[in-house]
């Protein structure tokens, strides 16, 4: 079968923590920041795209801020130039201008997740999607939702079934999490569920 270039990232992201299609997306994201500070700081029609959207969103903007090292020195040239803009606007006594365009990660982003929306699409009755799936965390809701809305039929079907393995695993986790707190109980230490507060926020949110 042809399968997207995300295809074996997606398989990969099933054996790691968290909704699958969030980390694929994170990273291909995280990627992307990474040598846009690297190489396209000087590149005209990037420049132009970034002041259209007036820099990063919030969520791409902590990203460049917290997990790329080494890259201040691009985020700074870049965002002078959006200052220089604004003071421009501000010395004549204009409003600051708002974003004209979308963030360039953001559409990144959606056109990932449709790739993605597609692959789940069309391979999820595949014993090595499905099988990849089974031994994940479940999706987030966000992304269950949207696949959900696409899939039909038996696809539709294994998808619930999928999701509904992953609801009760956590959910009997998050039990055993809260049993545990009880101050009778306290003394048996934690052991895979001491994390699942956390897991379930992501499930629930994404990442």
């Amino acid at each position: 079968m042809t399968t997207s270039a995300l295809y074996d990232s997606l398989l990969l992201a099933c054996r790691q923590p968290g909704c699958p299609l969030c980390r694929v997306s994170h990273d291909v994201e995280y990627r992307y920041l990474d040598q846009f500070f690297y190489s396209q700081v000087n590149d005209y029609d990037s420049r132009v795209r970034f002041r259209a959207s007036t820099g990063f969103c919030p969520p791409h903007a902590d990203i460049a801020l917290n997990e790329l090292a080494g890259k201040s020195l691009g985020v700074a040239i870049l965002y002078e130039d959006l200052l220089r803009i604004a003071q421009e606007s501000l010395e004549k006594g204009q409003n600051l201008a708002m974003a004209k365009g979308k963030c360039p990660a953001c559409q990144l982003h959606d056109e990932t997740n449709g790739y993605l929306l597609t692959d789940l699409e069309r391979y999820i009755l595949q014993p090595d999607l499905q099988s990849a799936l089974q031994s994940c965390a479940g999706l987030c809701f966000q992304h269950y939702s949207l696949a959900y809305d696409r899939l039909r039929g038996d696809k539709r079907r294994q998808l619930v079934a999928i999701q509904l393995q992953a609801v009760q695993s956590l959910r009997a986790e998050l039990a055993e999490f809260i049993r545990k707190n009880d101050y009778r109980f306290q003394g048996e230490g934690f052991g895979s569920e001491r994390d699942a507060w956390r897991r379930v926020v992501e499930l629930v949110t994404g990442k």
